[in-house]
């Protein structure tokens, strides 16, 4: 009898990838199903994220939820946190397996108990990791990168990931491939430093080179970019968005500060005047293009004057949209031998300052396509709480539709006919 499998990921659109590439290796054995919603499970599979403190009590919990809701069954736990605390997650109720990011492809043998391969202990080892579908989701994620070089003084991400490295590009083509023909009409390029994509390689192929072959793929499909460092954002990877109709003209580039001195301290490699530039120039060159980004609040040191200079610079780039996140002390990073001196509250409240201005900023955003036709892919579950179909146009804009079922899966054009705060509305 086959054994009965679910799944849990936390954490970034690398690990769900991931999460899906070990679902499929497991089912090609032949000796595992996925568990069916409601019923019990053989084996539970915890892909973890490290990312913040909250990231690690969130994948601790599902561990030992995971125990609760079946004492019986085994638990692997992978992933971030499974990198360095190996010893605190073997202490968790009911876990049998840990495995390391470096050997997610190999969990099939781990689970029969053999050694995982060499090669999993190569600094430079590229995982080969792939997918042939992507679950019940609407867009598709193709990790093409992995690891990280830049080592800022609050990420803990180049110690569980490891040093940059890059998948070769036939692989990723016929992934690629393989999605477009199951009837995927977006691919999302994902990775942990998605712009060093080829610095590994024979010839040092570019992101816009690939971008182009990926887009010379017969289909009808878009392609997306997840984060990109700023530093990343060169005059080639802006023309390729530029010139190419398959490429959504969204960029997602972390800010993380507005002030110098902080960004210093972070150890990101560019000033605010610099970001500013990338910025303008990206924005000068892809019309309407949307911005959105990350942004910490709290870090070490960080003065009033710090986060005014933050909030200032969140409204020279008008984000669409803002991701704003508490400073996490990571043991093992530089910061965390800095002094913790910002009150929760005072972090909440600058917090709150930025998510009223990023409110507007997106509002000012979307209200300039009212009236004019977007192109957007239709999700699969409607909105739960008005029960209209929803998705994502190419500027990454949230709509709402009032539509029949039969739109499902499709990359349509749409006209948005109005806009609030909180949403936009379109129709047919």
């Amino acid at each position: 009898m086959k054994k009965r499998v679910k799944f849990y990921t936390l954490g970034c659109k690398t690990n769900q990838y991931e999460t899906q590439a070990i679902k499929e290796s497991l089912m090609a054995t032949g000796a595992y199903i996925e568990a069916e919603k409601g019923r019990e499970c053989d084996l539970f599979i915890v892909n973890t994220c490290t990312v913040t403190a909250k990231a690690d009590k969130e994948s601790r919990c599902t561990v030992r939820r995971c125990n609760r809701e079946n004492p019986k069954a085994k638990v692997l736990v992978t992933g971030c946190l499974a990198e360095m605390d190996e010893e605190m997650i073997k202490r968790l109720p009911g876990v049998s397996f840990i495995a390391k990011n470096r050997q997610k492809y190999d969990i099939p043998s781990l689970l029969e108990g053999q050694e995982p391969r060499v090669e999993a202990c190569q600094e430079r080892f590229y995982s080969p990791l792939e997918i042939s579908n992507f679950g019940e989701r609407d867009r598709a994620f193709v990790k093409i990168q992995d690891g990280c070089d830049n080592f800022c003084s609050y990420c803990k991400v180049p110690l569980v990931r490891g040093r940059s490295r890059s998948r070769q590009t036939g692989d990723i083509i016929q992934e690629v491939e393989r999605l477009i023909s199951k009837g995927f009409k977006e691919v999302v390029l994902t990775g942990i430093c998605l712009g060093d994509w080829g610095g590994d390689i024979a010839m040092r192929p570019s992101l816009r080179g690939l971008i182009d072959l990926i887009s010379s793929i017969n289909g009808d499909f878009r392609i997306r970019l997840s984060s990109i460092e700023p530093k990343m954002v060169t005059d080639e990877l802006i023309a390729s968005i530029s010139d190419n109709k398959k490429v959504c003209p969204h960029l997602h580039i972390p800010l993380q500060s507005g002030s110098d001195r902080i960004l210093k301290l972070m150890r990101r490699p560019y000033s605010a005047k610099e970001y500013i530039k990338i910025i303008s120039k990206a924005k000068r060159a892809i019309k309407g293009l949307s911005i959105t980004s990350d942004v910490m609040v709290g870090f070490p040191g960080e003065s009033r004057d710090d986060f005014n200079a933050t909030l200032k610079m969140v409204r020279q780039i008008a984000p669409s949209r803002l991701h704003i996140f508490a400073y996490s002390r990571r043991e093992g990073t530089a910061a965390a031998r800095l002094r913790l001196d910002i009150s929760s509250d005072e972090i909440n409240r600058r917090r709150e300052r930025l998510e009223e201005e990023v409110e507007a900023s997106s509002y000012r955003y979307r209200k300039r396509f009212l009236n004019k036709t977007v192109q957007a892919l239709i999700e699969s579950k409607r909105d739960p709480k008005t029960g209209l179909l929803t998705g994502y146009t190419e500027r990454y804009i949230r709509f709402l539709l009032d539509g029949p079922d039969a739109a499902i899966g499709k990359l349509l054009p749409l006209k948005i006919h109005n806009v609030d705060l909180k949403a936009t509305y379109c129709i047919f």
